[in-house]
């Protein structure tokens, strides 16, 4: 079964390589029409990075019937996503001090702590909140209440004009760049099906716990779209937008975890039991961190004096991270 590694690692490389076109095509899409900047950052480039965690989440609970593999992934894929931003601030922490931040990514974490709270809690309960007449967790419900609030406080942003150099060139229109932005949007749903599968068999070959299976083979896959539009906005030295990505990428996780379950009709894709509880403290802490870091971030004036900060709350996301790996390979 050695072959199945070097699948995975090929399937991988093609979900980072639509993603990058995706975020190309999204780019040029703002700068070419009226569109709203608010909605095809924080809407359709969060739904676009979190399309391999829609489409392996609901494959992996409702084709698969593996619910371990849909949660797993789903936190699994948040901690990784937060990881993803600490080692960034740890990078560039003075241009993380000295940029701007929306207060909408601190209401965005908040409502995403709640979730993780819940999900914590109902982990150590023996009573399960299924209701029985629809077969749905009510976590669900919860979660899809919580993402609408988000929405709604997150209203309101208007586009900032924006004056493209006329003697560019571009290849395609932006109709065809709509056609082409779908057609890489499905060829990624593919790749993530399948990478959903061969999650599955690898686990099973090399007879890996199915929370571990999906926190790890599958977050990890599933977060490169992350890096890779987080990096962009590096570049382009806008902390707030990287911040706004991978906030609104934890949130819309959340709401494909609730979808997952209501189409999952053997019960609920939300686990207890002592690796699910592992799972959701990690998620907790690292959620928290950030959450302390962006009312830092939002409060304190002098960001010179709270740098320190900064760069210590990033390297304990780190060792967060870093130790849940270590520990899910010696105790689950």
């Amino acid at each position: 079964m050695w072959y199945l590694i070097p699948i995975y690692i090929v399937a991988i490389a093609c979900i980072l390589f639509l993603s990058v076109a995706l975020a190309s095509m999204l780019n040029q899409l703002d700068r070419r029409t009226k569109i709203s900047s608010v909605f095809l950052g924080g809407v359709v480039l969060a739904g676009v990075t979190s399309l391999p965690e829609l489409f392996t989440t609901i494959s992996s609970a409702c084709l698969l019937s593996e619910p371990n593999l849909a949660f797993g992934g789903i936190l699994g894929s948040n901690i990784m996503n937060i990881f993803i931003l600490a080692i960034f601030i740890i990078i560039a922490g003075k241009l993380f001090a000295s940029g701007e931040m929306n207060r909408r990514n601190l209401t965005t974490t908040v409502c995403c702590l709640v979730l993780s709270i819940i999900v914590l809690v109902y982990s150590y309960l023996s009573v399960s909140f299924v209701i029985p007449a629809i077969n749905v967790n009510g976590i669900s419900f919860a979660i899809i209440i919580l993402y609408a609030l988000t929405l709604y406080f997150n209203r309101g942003d208007k586009k900032e004009p924006f004056d493209d150099d006329k003697s560019i060139t571009y290849k395609f229109s932006p109709a065809q760049l709509g056609w082409l932005f779908a057609l890489c949007a499905i060829l990624l749903i593919v790749f993530s099906i399948g990478l959903t599968y061969l999650t599955n068999v690898i686990a099973d070959a090399y007879t890996i716990n199915k929370n571990l299976a999906g926190a790890l083979f599958i977050a990890i896959a599933t977060a490169l779209p992350e890096v890779v539009t987080t990096l962009m906005f590096i570049k382009m030295k806008n902390f707030n937008l990287a911040t706004s990505s991978i906030v609104g990428g934890i949130a819309f996780n959340w709401l494909i975890l609730a979808i997952a379950d209501i189409f999952y009709f053997r019960g609920s894709v939300f686990m207890q039991g002592e690796s699910s509880q592992l799972l959701a403290i990690f998620s907790v802490i690292s959620v928290a961190l950030l959450a302390a870091m962006l009312v830092l971030k939002l409060l304190v004036k002098n960001q010179n004096k709270v740098r320190w900060a900064y760069y210590t709350m990033s390297g304990l996301i780190c060792a967060v991270t870093l130790t849940y790996l270590v520990l899910a390979f010696v105790i689950i």
